[in-house]
């Protein structure tokens, strides 16, 4: 099981396992073994699905901490949303044998390398000197 902490500094446990999978799909209609087809990415860029599919991974815990899901969805922004983007698809990826998992293993370290290099890219891009004149130009007025 992983964990990820809210902007707040709560911890939050995931559990991913056939009971929680079910109970998100009827929740939400977000089946989280799509990760295995591609597709679980774009459902879960959404912010509101995700913060849906983490609050039913999470109700039980946050009853007995008394955090209603208006409290829970305000506790979600910025690093905490990378974070419990980054323990769920872990635990997703942990929740399938172990041959299947090798696999979900060594393909999300290449998405996670070839999100590095293009953020890489795009900073270069952002510290060129074609940018700082466009910015100079949009700020001298």
């Amino acid at each position: 099981m992983r964990t990820w902490k809210d902007r707040d500094g709560r911890e939050w446990l995931v559990d991913v396992n056939v009971g929680s999978i079910r109970k998100v799909k009827a929740v939400t209609t977000i089946d989280l073994l799509s990760v295995v087809d591609g597709t679980l990415g774009e459902k879960l860029s959404d912010p509101m699905a995700l913060c849906d599919v983490l609050w039913v991974l999470s109700e039980d815990q946050a009853l007995k901490k008394s955090i209603t899901p208006e409290a829970f969805g305000a506790s979600l922004a910025g690093d905490s949303l990378e974070a419990a983007v980054t323990a769920l698809v872990e635990e997703i990826v942990d929740f399938f044998p172990q041959q299947r998992r090798k696999i979900l293993k060594a393909i999300l370290e290449k998405a996670r390398a070839s999100e590095k290099r293009a953020l890489d890219k795009v900073m270069v891009k952002v510290e060129s000197p074609e940018v700082q004149e466009a910015i100079d130009k949009v700020f001298a007025m």
